[in-house]
């Protein structure tokens, strides 16, 4: 037996002194050792250690080799080494792995138990080389072996399971490779999987969530996780999952139009040139390769009707990048490749001319390609020959207009036959046949005359529908400006309408919806100069008109031309007339949210422009001032109207158009009130019209925003936080409310205070003066709350750094006022030790009239502008008496 040890371990040495002459496997080393060996004079003997049948009649002889075998792996787990050695200490683990492997059951499964005990070790290299040691075993378990042992692969599996956690980020790497060799092997279970998939998910480490996706075999189930991983915050992960991706050539038949889109919109980001040139590494030699250049069949996969803009970004991205092979062509892509998919383009751009000669209508994934094949070759023309190119941009014009009229005619009937996939292909096609009939018309003269007078006829039509029209008028100002007068096109059409088209039909009501639905989508493109103030003056009266509509979706139109005809007239005409509508509007409780909300917003966007709409703004007794109408609304019993207006409030108060205090205290009051969140159950998007959730979201991000933009807002957010506990302790009818002691009041406080406090200054004592008024103010608390109040007052003022300024003289006078009003003892015993710190600090001060001239000089200007703005009495109070410096009101005692 000696004997037998002695020549294994000699072939071992022989074998891997000789790095570059070792076998592709180490199990086919391991045979050839088993070879050398069996030629020995121990044949006969040797012969019974590579006996894998459990019923081995010599079993001392697999009991003289298990020692060796596991002082071989004792030696390999054990063993200081560089990372110049640790291929040599893989293929030496390989190595003895196979050998164990081949001399049987009983001897694999005391290695794998030993190496299991090895993968807990304290050691991280220990249970590096562990995971290693088990990824070998499984590789060479033969499939007789698996199935009569399935014991043996389960502890191996649990075994690197427990390691896929491992507090370790290279044993967890290492753990993530060795699932791979279960993976080929085919013999994991679903417990490995799910434990890849949170590596894949929650793993810290980017390298990890790298190797993971590596890892994962691309199939039904995976791929929606990979694909997941292409929005992956780190860079790496990124560029991971689009290789794995790409490197799986049946991964197209595994997606569906929703998976095409995902890897489209996170393929294709311009922050990254790394994952974008991944992008276009699957796209080029994955998917045009699988289906064989095909562009038109590329667009059917990911559905074109349901996903244009994502077709869009595709095709425009795979035409630029073609364009820029032009200079230099990557190494994943041959010039095979590159004509390959040229020729495709041009081809399928042919069938598209040919279907117009022969009066044929094209596919829509045809139209599609051909238009933006069209823009993109005017802009770069090496992208398509010479030749190719006149070809394509000599279309008959007066053809496409007659497709475009049929195809309208076939929209309209589908609209009455109530057919949505038919109306969705047919306004497709009008609306791509419109492009590139203006396209190829601006060149002649002739052809452009003819598709102008088309296009007026197209929509003063009875017969064009109107859900066509507003992508008609988008498309029309997709031209340049110099190529098509795209607003002079629109004005004879509303001039068309008005008269001629009005003797005609004599039909009120649809000429005014025909109006409004162009007028719409072209005040919203037009640049402010394409309009004259008398024209836009002109077409004011057909708006008033549309707004009295019966049709809520044209009167909702309507409204929303009224606000954007502002930016076109002069800010007179603007404050007397439209304002003053607009604001009426609003405030009509009997108004439809949709219509009160286009009202809303139009006011907030021609109050961000208009210099003399903020001034009439600060008019404190105006009633037909918008913020007047702000602060009406911002307390209105429906919560979608209170939601609408608080998205309106906050874009005025962060771009410094409003300084009212009032609305941002009620912005505070709403974002910590527990019964507005309540109401808005019923919300499920963030983004239907007056949703409470949304307005939450938008406000936890404004009052961080608002506080860092200047130190201005900073003491007014503090200054309104006493109108904000004011509002949150009453109700809407002026009441105090039941469940006030329910409302965080001093989370609120806490909020206000962290977001407000920075290294410069403190605003401890400035929100310790709104509390103390608030309380004086207030009346009668619940004792419970006075306490909390008086308690918060007490653990500011003492771990506060105090200066001896004007907050902490006006503090010091509240507080007094404010012993003489509490009765609680435990709030009263805090108020007495918030005051004594206060006395102290006074009586410690010099009181000479220098130090105080010292001290008014250091603080400038910036410090009075700071000091009006936080002490300014927001009750219009004095500091005289308790009940003059708080408004006047009786101050009662508070139990």
């Amino acid at each position: 037996m000696e004997a037998v040890i002695a020549i294994i371990c000699g072939e071992l040495e022989k074998k891997l002194s000789k790095k570059d002459e070792v076998m592709h496997s180490a199990r086919a080393m391991a045979l050839e050792i088993q070879k050398s060996v069996t030629v020995s004079d121990l044949e006969e003997s040797m012969s019974k250690v590579s006996l894998v049948k459990d019923d081995d009649p010599f079993p001392e002889v697999k009991n003289g080799i298990l020692p060796i075998y596991l002082r071989l792996l004792d030696k390999s787990m054990s063993l200081q080494s560089t990372k110049n050695d640790d291929e040599t200490l893989e293929l030496f683990m390989g190595l003895v792995a196979a050998l164990s492997v081949l001399s049987g059951a009983n001897v694999a499964e005391a290695l794998v138990r030993r190496t299991v005990l090895y993968s807990n070790s304290i050691l991280e290299r220990v249970r590096k080389r562990a995971l290693v040691f088990i990824g070998f075993l499984v590789a060479h378990v033969s499939e007789e072996l698996r199935e009569g042992s399935s014991d043996l692969v389960s502890m191996m599996e649990d075994a690197v399971v427990l390691r896929l956690k491992d507090k370790s980020k290279t044993v967890r790497i290492s753990a993530i490779e060795v699932s791979v060799s279960f993976l080929d092997a085919k013999c994991q279970s679903e417990n490995l999987l799910n434990s890849l998939l949170w590596n894949l998910w929650h793993d810290p480490s980017a390298a990890s969530r790298g190797s993971a996706v590596k890892a994962l075999p691309i199939n039904e189930m995976t791929i929606e996780h990979v694909i997941q991983r292409i929005r992956d915050s780190e860079k790496s992960v990124r560029v991971a999952a689009l290789q794995a991706l790409t490197a799986t050539l049946d991964s197209v038949s595994l997606m569906s139009p929703d998976t095409f889109v995902e890897i489209i919109r996170g393929g294709f980001s311009d922050r990254c040139t790394a994952t974008k040139e991944a992008m276009l590494s699957l796209v080029f030699c994955n998917w045009i390769e699988v289906l064989d250049y095909d562009l038109l069949q590329l667009l059917r996969q990911v559905d074109l009707f349901a996903n244009e803009e994502e077709c869009g970004v595709l095709i425009s991205e795979i035409m630029s990048f073609l364009d820029a092979c032009n200079d230099e062509t990557p190494d994943y892509l041959n010039v095979v490749n590159i004509q390959a998919l040229r020729a495709s383009l041009v081809r399928q751009m042919g069938s598209f001319v040919q279907s117009i000669e022969l009066k044929e209508s094209a596919t829509a994934e045809e139209t599609f390609l051909f238009r933006l094949a069209l823009c993109k070759g005017a802009k770069s023309p090496d992208m398509l020959s010479p030749e190719n190119y006149k070809i394509c941009s000599s279309l008959d014009t007066s053809e496409l207009c007659n497709q475009i009229a049929r195809h309208s005619l076939c929209l309209k009937n589908a609209i009455e036959e109530e057919n949505p996939n038919r109306q969705e292909e047919y306004a497709f096609h009008c609306c791509h046949l419109m492009y590139i009939a203006g396209f190829v018309s601006i060149s002649e003269e002739g052809s452009k005359r003819h598709f102008i007078n088309f296009i007026e006829q197209f929509l003063t039509s009875r017969d064009t529908p109107d859900g066509l029209i507003d992508r008609s008028i988008s498309t029309l100002f997709g031209f340049e400006r110099k190529k098509i007068d795209s607003f002079g096109m629109v004005y004879r059409v509303l001039h068309r309408l008005s008269r001629e088209v009005a003797e005609e039909t004599k039909d009120e009501a649809w000429i005014n919806a025909r109006y409004i639905a162009i007028l719409a989508p072209a005040l919203e493109i037009s640049p402010r100069d394409a309009i004259d103030e008398d024209f836009a003056f002109e077409i004011s009266f057909m708006i008033a008109a549309s707004i009295t509509d019966t049709a809520d979706d044209i009167r909702e139109l309507a409204v929303s031309c009224l606000g954007k005809l502002g930016f076109f007239n002069p800010p007179t005409r603007v404050l007397g007339g439209i304002n003053p509508s607009l604001l009426e509007l609003a405030l009509n409780e009997k108004e439809k949210l949709a219509i009160r909300s286009q009202a809303l917003l139009s006011l907030c966007d021609l109050a961000m422009l208009s210099q003399e709409e903020l001034q009439r703004q600060q008019r404190p007794n105006d009633s037909s001032s918008f913020v007047q109408a702000l602060e009406t609304l911002i307390r209105n019993s429906n919560p979608s109207v209170v939601a609408l207006v608080g998205e309106v409030t906050m874009k005025l108060l962060l771009d410094g158009r409003s300084t009212e205090r009032k609305l941002l205290a009620s912005l505070v009051a709403i974002y910590f009130d527990p019964n507005q969140n309540k109401m808005d159950t019923e919300f499920s998007e963030a983004r239907a019209v007056g949703s409470s959730i949304r307005l939450h979201q938008l406000l936890s991000v404004f009052f961080p925003a608002f506080v860092l933009k200047s130190d201005l807002n900073r003491d007014m957010l503090v200054g309104s936080l006493g109108l904000a506990l004011e509002y949150s302790s009453n109700t809407k009818s002026g009441k105090s409310s039941k469940q006030g002691p329910r409302f965080p009041m001093l989370k609120m406080m806490e909020y206000i205070m962290a977001i407000s406090e920075n290294e410069s200054r403190s605003v401890a004592i400035s929100v310790c003066v709104q509390v103390a008024r608030f309380l004086v103010s207030a009346g009668s608390l619940p004792a419970v709350q006075c306490r909390a109040f008086c308690s918060f007052i007490l653990q500011h003022v003492t771990k506060t750094q105090l200066d001896s300024d004007a907050n902490v003289r006006e503090l010091n006078l509240i507080l007094e006022d404010l012993r003489m009003i509490v009765q609680d003892e435990s709030a009263l015993e805090s108020l007495s030790q918030a005051a004594g710190r206060l006395v102290d600090l006074e009586a410690s001060r010099p009181n000479d009239d220098s130090a105080l001239a010292s001290d008014s000089d250091s603080t400038g200007s910036d410090s009075e502008l700071s000091k009006t703005s936080v002490l300014a009495d927001s009750t219009n109070a004095s500091t005289c008496s308790s009940s003059k410096r708080y408004g006047g009101r009786k101050t009662q005692s508070i139990a």
